[in-house]
């Protein structure tokens, strides 16, 4: 062979050795920096020291606004009245008296009894609270078909006028009781000819209940307190009429409402029935009515 030749085999195969060796390695080196990620794009984790936890905590639900308490002025009246009695000691007393008030109307009843109630428990409209008035009351109105029922609230007030004459504790006295009622006026037409500005006659068909230190008293048609004085104040006493009446389609206004709106507050201090009184000798306020 040809020494030339011979030299060109060599150099030829020197050199492809050289370039397997080269990408040999270039294979090589691809295969560990991916094998331990260099090539991989880096991710900083957060240091632990710097993390800070947020807690989110719920908005609370806001608490429903409570219903205002309704604010009812009760139209009050008062009467005073002073008297004398057989022992000569005088008296004046103070009566608060509202309205008749419809009972379903509780605003204006609740408001009228908690500033004169005293802490006593108003009675219910029903017939089991009241009772019926006697069967011989002329002016009796059944309760137990009553529709609507009307209340007069109010208290009665005494104290003792009588100079140089204090009432104690160890020096009671028991004075001439004190009648009054809501009550309805009446004329005798003969009688009213000879009188013609006063009523003679009163009638009620009210039921009442009063209360006081011995408890509760019912009476028809009529309150009367008689009460023992231990000093030169008595009560406030508490008191509520009662009048029952029945609507219907012939009666839409009530069947007795006629008594309700001519109804006068009247008082009297002798130990008689208030109806033996002519109206015009009587302390007496005009009522209304409140739906």
């Amino acid at each position: 062979m040809n020494k030339k030749v011979l030299s060109l085999i060599v150099l030829f195969a020197i050199l492809m050795t050289t370039l397997c060796g080269c990408d040999g390695k270039s294979s090589s080196a691809v295969s560990q920096d991916n094998a331990t990620g260099t090539n991989q794009t880096e991710q900083t984790l957060p240091d632990p020291a710097n993390v800070h936890t947020v807690i989110s905590t719920p908005t609370p639900e806001p608490e429903p606004t409570p219903e205002p308490t309704p604010s009812v002025e009760v139209e009050w009246q008062t009467l005073t009245y002073q008297w004398e009695d057989n022992n000569g000691y005088q008296f004046e007393a103070t009566i608060k008296i509202s309205p008749w008030i419809n009972t379903k109307n509780t605003d204006y009843v609740t408001a009228a009894w908690n500033e004169v109630g005293s802490g006593k428990t108003l009675p219910s409209d029903d017939s089991k609270s009241w009772g019926n008035a006697p069967s011989s009351d002329d002016y009796y109105r059944p309760v137990d078909n009553a529709t609507d029922v009307y209340y007069c609230i109010g208290n009665v007030t005494i104290k003792n006028l009588t100079t140089g004459w204090d009432i104690t504790a160890s020096a009671p006295v028991k004075s001439n009781p004190l009648w009054f009622s809501a009550c309805q006026p009446e004329t005798n037409p003969a009688y009213y000819k000879q009188h013609p500005n006063t009523f003679d006659y009163l009638k009620s068909s009210t039921i009442s209940k009063v209360f006081y230190g011995d408890g509760e008293k019912r009476n028809s048609t009529w309150a009367c307190l008689t009460p023992q004085y231990t000093s030169n104040k008595w009560g406030p006493v508490p008191f509520v009429f009662a009048h029952f009446d029945s609507k219907a389609p012939a009666n839409p206004d009530g069947k007795y409402i006629s008594e309700i709106t001519d109804t006068y507050f009247c008082v009297n201090t002798n130990n008689n029935w208030i109806w033996d009184k002519e109206m015009s000798e009587l302390s007496t306020l005009k009522l209304s009515i409140v739906e």
